[in-house]
């Protein structure tokens, strides 16, 4: 009888991960189409007005921002990693706010979405549609703010980007020769995807490794802000892995793996 236990057991959680990565993939299939998913499944579902939110979105200006509420058997192996997984499967850039379970994740390509996330839920600890509704508005001030702060710092902006263009097509260049010498003749250096890819598989381990120290108990906010620093970079960088921008790819995996080292130094209270 231990046995047939253990081999439930076994055939359990063989399952468990592939049914939990199609539920994702369902909601970012269906996320692209609107921005507020809600499975029927989820234990939450009776709480939020998908329709409600997507108004919410749209009067607060907070797009684009992307919801989605799915039951506890979505969660591939955490909450924070199911995010994540969500992210990449969308394939775009903005807000995105994760019931899955009763756990609360938020994420955000623009500003700390994690800390307005925590505060949202906190406030309305028992109301899964207050507490989106404060994470949206949040959001559209986000948008706001950025959007001043970008009128006034435009002239810079430019010549910053004028800078970056013409030192980055003359280490464009440099890196074309180098890989035509390492390359041989096809002028491709196999060594450099191999340690991309390595990098990649690093920073998502290092990602799993974090949350929880990150999401329970009471981690100083620094920390949290460099964890999802970390998680934003692995984000873009399978953005640009998608694109074939290889030199971008390795920016966000090097900004991403850093912000992993100094969350551990102030987990650590190095820092």
């Amino acid at each position: 009888m231990r046995m047939i236990a253990v081999l439930a057991m076994l055939l359990f959680l063989a399952l468990a991960a592939p049914a939990g990565a199609q539920s994702v993939d369902a909601a970012a299939n269906a996320l692209k189409g609107d921005p507020v998913y809600v499975a029927p499944d989820a234990e939450l579902a009776s709480q939020v007005d998908a329709q409600a939110l997507q108004a919410r979105i749209d009067s607060a200006g907070a797009a684009p921002l992307f919801i989605a509420v799915l039951p506890q058997s979505a969660q591939v192996d955490s909450a924070g990693r199911t995010l994540i997984a969500l992210r990449e499967a969308v394939g775009r850039k903005g807000t995105y706010a994760l019931a899955v379970g009763n756990e609360f994740r938020t994420l955000s390509d623009g500003f700390d979405a994690a800390a307005a996330g925590d505060a949202a839920r906190k406030a309305h600890p028992d109301d899964l549609e207050a507490t989106l509704e404060t994470f949206i508005d949040t959001a559209g001030k986000a948008q706001d703010d950025a959007g001043a702060g970008g009128s006034s710092a435009g002239a810079l902006i430019a010549i910053v980007v004028l800078i970056v263009v013409v030192v980055g097509g003359a280490f464009l260049v440099l890196g074309r020769r180098r890989a035509r010498r390492e390359g041989g003749a096809d002028g491709v250096s196999e060594v450099g995807h191999i340690e991309q890819n390595d990098e990649f598989v690093r920073l998502g381990d290092s990602i799993r490794a974090l949350e929880l120290d990150v999401t329970l108990g009471d981690p100083s906010p620094a920390a949290k802000a460099d964890y999802d620093r970390a998680v934003e970079a692995y984000g873009r960088a399978n953005d640009y892995n998608a694109k074939g921008a290889t030199a971008a790819v390795d920016e966000a995996l090097d900004e991403g793996l850093a912000a992993i080292a100094s969350a551990r130094e102030r987990l650590a209270g190095r820092r």
